[in-house]
């Protein structure tokens, strides 16, 4: 005798509802059971964690997921969400709305930070 569908999907769903699934640019580092979606892998070394994969050419939104743009942040290329104003990335954790070179497109970044007025790039 052959399960019900209903219960096939229940089966395959349910060992998801224990984590929570994070996407481009959501923070990862918490106490709670988060993963970022597919592909995807948490980059500890930035605010919060950043959900990224890394993608070429920069400027472009090849290799990336919908609504993301390739981007050069800590001297590697990755995925970042594109935005148009500040409100639109993570600004409690540091991030801002920023054009990436070779692109019309704006994407989430960290934010520069300043050392006695200069800029510095992370």
């Amino acid at each position: 005798m052959r399960p019900p569908l209903l219960i096939l999907v229940l089966l395959a769903v349910l060992p998801l509802l224990g984590c929570d699934t994070r996407f481009i640019g959501e923070n990862c580092l918490n106490p709670d059971n988060v993963v970022c979606d597919g592909d995807l892998s948490c980059r500890e070394d930035m605010p919060g964690g950043f959900c990224t994969r890394p993608c070429r050419p920069k400027g472009d939104a090849a290799g990336c997921p919908q609504d993301s743009l390739c981007i050069q942040q800590f001297g590697e290329l990755m995925c970042s969400p594109v935005c148009r104003r500040d409100e639109d990335c993570r600004g409690p954790d540091g991030y801002e709305c920023r054009g990436e070179s070779g692109s019309s497109v704006r994407a989430c970044r960290v934010k520069l930070q300043t050392d006695g007025g200069t800029p510095t790039t992370p």
